[in-house]
């Protein structure tokens, strides 16, 4: 292991999985993470429950934290990571938590000659903005100016 870790390449991708319903997130790791690692992403701001997924995607064995490699455990022995790897789960893991939450914008679609679509209708946008603002998520619908005159967004790309 120690030589395989030493000679081996720095870095390697796998993937941490994330998804929220409302104010829950769920966090989905691919291996055996240390309870800190799920303990430090439950406690990340702006959430009302962050539920952590062992084995998600993958089972690339133990992550261990810094402490548990100083210590020596049968984990951070075995495991295929070098010592760190519990800590930048975490750091990863916040971030993906943040890119989680977001602000949606809806942009009603302005009428373009010599195309098939077709702006929605108020109440159709108004309709989509409340299931999304139920679902957790904050909305806001962009003002629309120009569009008397063919010189809203999109309308223009036509026009020479």
């Amino acid at each position: 292991r120690k030589v395989r870790l030493e000679h081996g390449p720095e870095s390697f991708p796998f993937l941490l999985t994330g998804m929220s319903i409302g104010n829950v997130a769920i966090i989905g790791i691919p291996g055996e993470p240390f309870n800190a690692i799920g303990r430090a992403l439950k406690e990340t701001e702006g959430w009302d429950l962050v539920i952590p997924f062992c084995y998600t995607n993958s089972a690339e064995g133990y992550f261990p934290m810094q402490d548990s490699y100083d210590e020596g455990g049968y984990e951070a022995r075995t495991s295929n990571f070098k010592a760190g790897v519990g800590e930048k789960i975490i750091a990863y893991g916040q971030d993906l938590l943040k890119d989680l939450k977001c602000n949606i914008n809806l942009i009603p679609y302005n009428n373009v000659n010599d195309t098939k679509y077709k702006k929605s209708t108020n109440n159709d946008i108004m309709r989509f903005k409340y299931l999304l603002e139920h679902s957790g998520k904050k909305v806001t619908v962009r003002l629309e100016r120009g569009a008397d005159i063919d010189a809203a967004c999109g309308q223009l790309a036509g026009k020479s």
